[in-house]
């Protein structure tokens, strides 16, 4: 019945010890946090496998020609996003040199803990049991369709702007103190902004729907008028709006449903034949839960907000990606996770109280069994997810070895500054941002140093590669710019 508590099985037993509740607690919450810690080695341990790549030049290129205007580099949009807490963590770690990338990497790691236990406080608080509600946290952390996420550093402004909402979304639900959780609400929801714009705008949708079903008051507004009026701050006023690349209707369509299947099919640990049947079990087990008033209160926020956010990312994704996504899922697979983590807050409360519903299912057999098909669908997603990140980490070893080159023949070839090419690109395809100019301006800075010896090239790197990287030098004098 609608607002039931939750099962016997997820509270203390009647005539167990006082102290027994408080010891589950007490475990309950050393797992939430001890799983995230345990599951980032998935991550932390390829470390040595990374380096500085693609977008991560451009925000690198942007810190150094912005030093002496901190605040236009930090609120200028970045494909209409806006990155101001990522502006400051590459400052950060330009200041400490390019000789490695710890900083961002913790910080990369740290929005994957944070992700992960904010996706199990949201699952909890729809009133799914601990163990499937962990188990889903890792599955969509670490989620092999979508792996940009948790391979490409430079998406911690993702990871760690979903978690934002979704602390906020596990505050609204668990609230007993509206002023006090409208206040963290708009404090994490203005975070999230800061972070990344465009995933918030999803996440601050999730959360204004929470409201809307959950707390229709002055505190509501509260919530959401920092967040909101900081995003459409930068998007209308600084005329930093999200561009549509150019696409017919079809293809948006086409782009929609492929998006939608992928994002479905990827929870269930499959592609898009698997996604078009969880579409229809997921439609039916809403329709049938609502009609029969089979969800407590919390569960049906938790569902009906998760299930408009999905919507409306694939809406967003729709009319800004579509022309340029097209059918390439690999190299943008990013967005894939963006909509399936709203299809999981939608599924998984509505299967775990489908299989209640079952007379001779209890609690603890439903929550067993959700936590073992979500552990085999992790294991599917296995494949997808070493694919992708062995790709990533293929083109990272290339850009580390290619600047290597680059930096060397500069320092040891050419005669004189005046004697570079500042216009060429040493890295061609795998880092068309990253010019001669630019490297020149890190080594002035201070925050790139050549190699003492002539690199070696290494297996990764084609000849041709390794030459373009060495073509730096120019027999014509050249002059650098301010804008290169």
């Amino acid at each position: 019945m609608p607002g039931q508590a939750l099962p016997a099985t997820l509270t203390p037993h009647i005539g167990e010890q006082p102290n027994s509740g408080a010891a589950q607690r007490h475990a309950s919450t050393v797992a939430i946090f001890a799983v995230p810690l345990l599951a980032v080695l998935i991550v932390a341990t390829r470390y040595n496998r990374t380096s500085y790549f693609y977008d991560e030049w451009s925000m690198l290129q942007r810190v150094l020609t912005t030093r002496s205007n901190v605040i236009n580099g930090a609120t200028l949009g970045y494909n209409g996003h806006l990155y101001v807490v990522c502006y400051f963590v590459y400052k950060a770690q330009l200041a400490l040199g390019l000789s490695n990338h710890a900083l961002i990497w913790i910080v990369f790691c740290a929005s994957l803990v944070a992700l992960t236990v904010a996706t199990t406080l949201v699952l909890r608080a729809g009133e799914v049991p601990l163990l499937p509600a962990l188990a889903a946290a890792v599955v969509i952390t670490y989620f092999g369709p979508g792996a940009q996420l948790m391979t490409f550093e430079f998406q911690f402004t993702m990871n760690a702007a979903l978690a934002c909402s979704l602390l906020a979304g596990f505050c609204l639900l668990t609230a007993t103190h509206r002023r006090r959780s409208s206040l963290y609400i708009a404090a994490l929801l203005l975070l999230a902004v800061l972070l990344d714009s465009a995933t918030a705008f999803a996440g601050g949708l999730f959360i204004a729907m929470l409201m809307l079903l959950r707390q229709r008051d002055r505190w509501a507004i509260i919530a959401l008028a920092p967040s909101a009026f900081l995003g459409a701050l930068f998007t209308f006023v600084s005329h930093n709006a999200l561009l549509a690349a150019p696409a017919t209707i079809n293809q948006r369509l086409a782009f929609a449903a492929h998006l939608t299947l992928l994002a479905l099919g990827g929870i269930a640990g499959g592609g898009q034949i698997v996604g078009a049947l969880m579409l229809v079990l997921t439609v039916s087990a809403l329709g049938w839960s609502l009609r029969a008033q089979r969800l407590p209160r919390s569960t049906r926020d938790l569902v009906v907000a998760a299930t408009v956010s999905a919507l409306a990312m694939i809406a967003i994704t729709t009319w800004s990606r579509a022309g340029l996504v097209r059918g390439d899922f690999f190299d943008f697979n990013r967005y894939i996770s963006l909509v399936a983590i709203y299809c999981l807050l939608a599924v998984l409360p509505l299967a775990f109280r489908v299989l209640l519903s079952i007379p001779a299912v209890t609690a603890r057999t439903a929550s067993m069994l959700l936590a073992l098909l979500l552990t085999v669908v992790f294991i599917l997603n296995a494949r997808p997810l070493t694919h992708y990140r062995a790709t990533i980490e293929m083109w990272m070893a290339q850009t580390h070895a290619l600047v290597a080159e680059a930096t060397w023949t500069m320092s040891a070839s050419c005669s004189h500054s005046a004697s570079l090419n500042y216009t060429a690109t040493p890295l061609g395809s795998v880092g068309p941002q990253v010019t001669v100019a630019l490297l020149y301006r890190l080594e002035h800075y201070g925050a790139l140093t050549p190699p003492r010896q002539p690199p070696v090239r290494p297996p990764v790197v084609s000849a041709a590669q390794w030459q373009n990287a060495s073509d730096v030098c120019t027999s014509r004098p050249a002059t650098l710019h301010s804008g290169k």
